[in-house]
């Protein structure tokens, strides 16, 4: 399972696990329209490749015959592993594992916060995340989105541009003022990686 470690002495029982997650599109599907597709990637390793999808019978069907033709069969070797670590912990202890994954992610939020009000909080707004595993930051310095990543190069830090995620065309996005183009996507990054982005910031400029 995750690292008990990093609970900082918290318990497990502080997070949702599986059980108390807040209600999804499938919970309130009435008509037989939702899809939902979960993945073991993001639970146990990314290597992985293995996942479920769930819905009603006509559209699990649909999906079935498009993925028969358009996809490859995930790894034998994955599968087995997969089946023996579940058997193995049993409802319990994958839920034991869900929490300890949780709690962990829960203190790298915070730690990510922190070191974000200590190095970038001139520099941009941001909000807690409630869920998700990432934080959007809203840059308030007059850097462009287009050249930032390579930029970002130089110091050593890697954030996704706002219009690399628009459901739009990305020239859309850019000349769209409603869109966050200067919003930031980072990961869990630390107090080093958040001083090389106040340091970016703080430059004023990118090549």
């Amino acid at each position: 399972g995750a690292d008990d470690s990093a609970s900082d002495g918290e318990s497990l029982e502080v997070v949702p696990g599986l059980s108390n997650l807040g209600p999804s599109f499938l919970s309130i599907d009435r008509d037989g329209r939702v899809l939902r597709l979960d993945s073991f990637s993001k639970l146990l390793a990314p290597g992985f490749r293995l996942g479920w999808v769930t819905g009603s019978r006509a559209l699990v069907k649909a999906y079935d015959s498009l993925a028969y033709v358009s996809s490859q069969n995930g790894s034998s070797l994955s599968m087995v592993v997969l089946s023996k670590a579940l058997d193995a912990w049993g409802d319990d202890g994958f839920e034991r594992h869900v929490r300890s994954l949780q709690l962990s992610l829960r203190h790298r939020c915070r730690a990510l916060c922190a070191a974000l009000e200590a190095h970038v909080s001139d520099l941009a707004t941001w909000r807690m995340p409630e869920a998700g595993m990432f934080l959007w930051l809203r840059s308030n310095t007059s850097l462009p989105a287009e050249g930032l990543v390579e930029a970002m190069a130089e110091f050593q830090v890697v954030v996704l541009p706002g219009p690399v995620c628009a459901t739009g065309s990305r020239e859309a996005a850019l000349n769209d003022p409603d869109t966050p183009c200067g919003d930031m996507q980072v990961g869990q990054i630390g107090q080093v990686g958040q001083g090389r982005l106040g340091r970016l910031g703080r430059k004023g400029k990118v090549p």
